[in-house]
Formats: C-alpha cells, structure tokens, sequence
C-alpha cells in the first residue's frame, strides 16, 4: 500500500479540468458556468440518455443495469497520467473475467477537432474501451468532474456508488479503486470511510490499530472515569480539548449535537472529553462551559496532562476513536469542520459496529 506521502506527491501530476478547459474552450468561460449543473451524487440514479460514441453510434449507460458496474473515466489524450492509470484500469477489469460484470467507458471532451487526436491517442495507447463524447462538457459539470484523471463508479443498480478517485491502484485510506470495484462486483457496498484520509500527524497515525493507553481521570462533577471500563463493552469517541479555545468549544458542540440517543444506540458509543485545567480561572470557564453547553458527555481534568501526553497530543483539539477492543481506529486533528466531522465520526463508527 502507498503511503499518504506518496500520494500527495503524485497530486500535482493530476490536471485540473476546469483551468485547462476553460483556457482552450470558449463558450465555458468561468468556473461559476462550469458548475452551474447539480452533480449527481452518491446513491443517485445515473440517467443521462444515450451519448454520442467516437467510433460512431451511441451508448446508453442503461443497458449495463442489472448487469454490470461500470467505471467511467473522464480524460483528456495530452494527459500521459490519464492515459497511464487507463491502462491499469483496462487491465485490471480485462484480468480474471472481470469484464463480465465490469464495463469500463471512457469520456473525452473530444470536439470536432479533436475526434482524430483523441482517436490515435486511444489506437497508440492499445485501449479500445468506448468513448463518449462530451464537447460542451455537460456530462464532466454533471459529475461534479474538476480533475482528471476522475473515475467514477455506478453499482450494477446504475446508481452512483460512491466519491469519485483519481487514482486506480492509489488508496486514499487503504483500499484502492481496484478494491472498490471488486467490492461493487460482490454486490457490497464501498465505506465512506475510505474517501477520508487519514490525520497528516504521523505520531498519531502510527497509533492507529494499537492498543490505547488506558487512564483513570476525574471528572469536574468528582467521578473517576477509566478507558477500560469501556473495553470489551462500547467504542469511545476521546477528544482533548480547552476551554479557551474558541475551536474546541465550537467542535465540542458538534460533538454534543451528534451525542443523541439514537447515535449512542446506533454506533454503541461513549463520548469523553478529557482538558488539561490550570488554576482556578481555567477550571471557572470550564464549569460556566459545562453550565452553558449541557453536554450528555462527561468534562475529565487530566492533572499535569498525564493522559495528553500518553496519546501524543500536541494540540487541541485532537479526538480519538476507539473501538471496544481497546484500539484506536481513527484520530481526527485537521478535519474539524462542522459539517466534515459528523460525517467522519458516523463513518468511523459505522465500521465498528
């Protein structure tokens, strides 16, 4: 498996749609047109009607349901990167009979001019997968498609089946598009989990699938509280936070709001909300939080940051999701915008039920 290191450096060879279509195609002249069409999104029926074929004739992704998954691959044919993770893709679904419920198509911008150019890129290149044309670009804006490479992937269902990915044998966390599709052929489902990189920390990445540090902290209200009361029982979602931090505060009410009763059932989850308190004044704005909030979860003081420190918690806030084997399965420093965050914690959680 690559590293996410790895992945990152192959990023800049990924060219963005919109910038060199919007240089060379006239009638598309900003991005506010370019993404004027409501892009499909995951668990949406695919159905944009018969397409024009380079090779002549028309394709409708239709006939494919209940039949195969199909893999659509936006490219252009000056993109040697394109053309590169096409062929894996081409022999990934060629290998072992996966062309029997696999179909992989291709969609090229390929205007009048360019029919011949995109043809002999495809000819030199050995591909003889199908080619849509898109000229005006109505199907790359109606696939929310930005980069390209971009594949895309509808269940034999033609519904969309996930996020799109750049890279066929890259993962984002650590399955790749290839793992996806096999997964799609057996008729499951892709974890969104996999579309959520894992924390750039290297510290705490290294501690995801290791046992936790255990603790035993007290809570503000006086109760001791310890990680292995949970163990073989509940996952736990751990956050180090402060106080004074206006960002901790604000993902501290994410948190409550995802704490519900049908949450906890759902995901069989505790929160714990473990800061590290100096001197009365901290502790004063700590209670007043406690007061103001209302949370369903506990507020821990973590004396002389023993716990802080244990975890490699460097700053806040920083939240850790523990499965109810005692193992971390995820740690969350840079993701923590609202909206994200919810979604990254149902997904995690999703995986440890």
């Amino acid at each position: 498996m690559k590293t996410l290191a790895t992945q990152r450096h192959a990023i800049p060879a990924i060219i963005l749609f919109s910038i060199l279509f919007f240089s060379i195609f006239p009638s598309i002249s900003s991005r506010a047109q370019f993404e004027m069409i409501d892009p499909y999104k995951p668990g949406e029926l695919i159905d944009i009607g018969p397409q024009k074929e380079l090779r002549g004739g028309t394709l409708d992704l239709k006939k494919y349901r209940g039949k195969k998954i199909v893999v659509l691959a936006f490219w252009i044919n000056s993109c040697d990167l394109c053309m590169g993770q096409m062929k894996l893709m081409d022999k990934f679904i060629a290998k072992n009979g996966r062309d029997k419920n696999a179909a992989f198509i291709s969609v090229a911008r390929a205007g009048a001019i360019e029919k011949g150019i995109t043809f002999d890129a495809l000819h030199e290149s050995g591909l003889s997968m199908p080619v849509i044309l898109d000229p005006t670009l109505h199907l790359a804006r109606k696939f929310g498609v930005t980069e390209i490479p971009t594949f895309i992937l509808i269940d034999k269902n033609g519904r969309l089946a996930c996020a799109q990915m750049h890279y066929a044998d890259t993962p984002i966390r650590n399955i790749t598009l290839f793992n996806m599709i096999d997964l799609l052929r057996e008729g499951k489902k892709i974890p969104d989990l996999q579309f959520m990189p894992y924390t750039e920390n290297a510290k705490l990445r290294g501690m995801i699938g290791k046992p936790t540090p255990d603790f035993q902290i007290g809570s503000i209200d006086g109760k001791l509280f310890s990680l292995g009361d949970y163990n073989k029982k509940m996952n736990v979602a751990l956050i180090f936070w402060h106080p004074y931090s206006p960002e901790c505060t604000s993902v501290m009410k994410v948190l409550n709001n995802f704490y519900t009763a049908e949450n906890r059932s759902k995901y069989n989850f505790v929160i714990l909300a473990v800061s590290s308190i100096y001197g009365q004044s901290q502790m004063d704005e700590e209670r007043k939080y406690q007061k103001d909030l209302e949370p369903d979860f506990p507020l821990l003081d973590d004396v002389d940051n023993k716990a802080g420190h244990n975890f490699n918690v460097t700053n806040v806030p920083t939240i850790f999701i523990i499965d109810k084997n005692g193992r971390i399965a995820d740690a969350v420093t840079n993701e923590l915008m609202d909206a994200r965050l919810s979604k990254r914690l149902a997904a995690v959680l999703e995986t440890l039920k």
